[in-house]
């Protein structure tokens, strides 16, 4: 029964993003990530509006509202980038989609990006998020960095993974800088 229930808690609905694992000291890592595609949104509000409203419209899209009428499975992880004035809610796209044949998006909220491969700063945890929380392992992830010698650039971002299937308390998340 136990092996059971932890491997309920440890399921995975979505598909890792590709990455080479550079570095590792506990919850904090250094990744490489390869090209990804990802379908975002730019929102204002809170954190917790953006979220709510960004996800409604990406989850639009990957249900099929887009011009292929085409359902996305395998989607990774949903992410929250935070802009100055605004917060970018997003998916990253199975690894077969590139953007030839990534489904145009009809709602014209949604953008299709790729992004560059790139190193990324990992700081690993579990449980709820608020944009507390979010800020607070933000800046634990930036002075570990710091502490490795190493410099980071750009927004702040949250890698949520499996967010609508877990308890909230074993809900895996992540904050991300890239590292220069």
């Amino acid at each position: 029964m136990n092996s059971l229930l932890l491997s309920l808690l440890n399921w995975k609905a979505q598909e890792e993003s590709r990455f080479t694992l550079m570095m590792s000291q506990g919850p904090f890592e250094v990744r490489l990530y390869q090209k990804l595609i990802c379908a975002r949104v730019s929102l204002e509000g809170t954190f917790d509006e953006a979220i709510k409203n960004g996800m409604k419209h990406i989850t639009e899209y990957l249900e099929g509202t887009n011009f292929k009428v085409e359902k996305i499975l395998r989607a990774g992880p949903c992410f929250h980038l935070n802009k100055v004035d605004q917060w970018d809610v997003g998916m990253i796209l199975p690894p077969e989609m590139d953007l030839l044949n990534v489904p145009k998006p009809i709602s014209r909220f949604i953008k299709i990006e790729e992004w560059a491969p790139s190193t990324v700063g990992v700081l690993r945890f579990r449980g709820g998020i608020t944009q507390e929380i979010f800020h607070r392992k933000g800046e634990e992830l930036k002075r570990w960095i710091k502490k490795k010698g190493l410099n980071f650039q750009g927004p702040l971002r949250v890698s949520r993974n499996d967010f609508l299937l877990q308890i909230p308390f074993f809900r895996p998340n992540e904050v991300h800088l890239d590292i220069i």
